[in-house]
């Protein structure tokens, strides 16, 4: 049947039609049900304002926040107009990103603090015996590399 690649092609065909739904950034049309089984589900698990009425509103299982092409009206003011507890829900998402970001400050400064601590530590000072001793055994570990290879 291929009824993926026939509605893909389809649908692309149709996105390219200025005039198309498709375009309204809508599911994709059911002008196909003869051709492929398209099984649509009750408007209460999409419901859109555009395309619904009220009445449904208070049974939607999902709301989806479409563009209306006669408002103009953007997403988030329709999202606060519609869904009683979106600003509940704003607030806290946003606090909750506040907290996070403040524990995520705090923890790049702690780290800067303690690579500024490890760079602060002064190194103990070399004696004059290491270096004597310390060139030469660089030396010798090249030379015994070179052998080795």
């Amino acid at each position: 049947m291929q009824a993926g690649d026939r509605l893909r092609g389809h649908y692309q065909q149709l996105s390219r039609d200025p005039g198309s739904l498709a375009n309204l950034d809508q599911d994709l049309p059911n002008n196909m049900q003869d051709e492929v089984p398209i099984f649509s589900l009750p408007q209460e698990w999409l419901w859109c304002e555009t395309w619904c009425g009220d009445e449904g509103l208070a049974k939607a299982k999902t709301i989806d926040l479409c563009n209306n092409p006669l408002t103009k009206e953007p997403k988030l003011d329709r999202a606060r107009r519609q869904i009683k507890e979106w600003e509940a829900l704003d607030n806290e998402a946003t606090e909750f990103a506040k907290e996070v970001n403040a524990q995520l400050k705090a923890a790049r400064r702690q780290q800067q603090q303690q690579q500024e601590n490890v760079r602060a530590v002064p190194k103990p000072p070399i004696d004059a015996d290491q270096q004597e001793s310390e060139p030469t055994k660089f030396v010798e570990d090249a030379h015994a590399k070179k052998d080795e290879l």
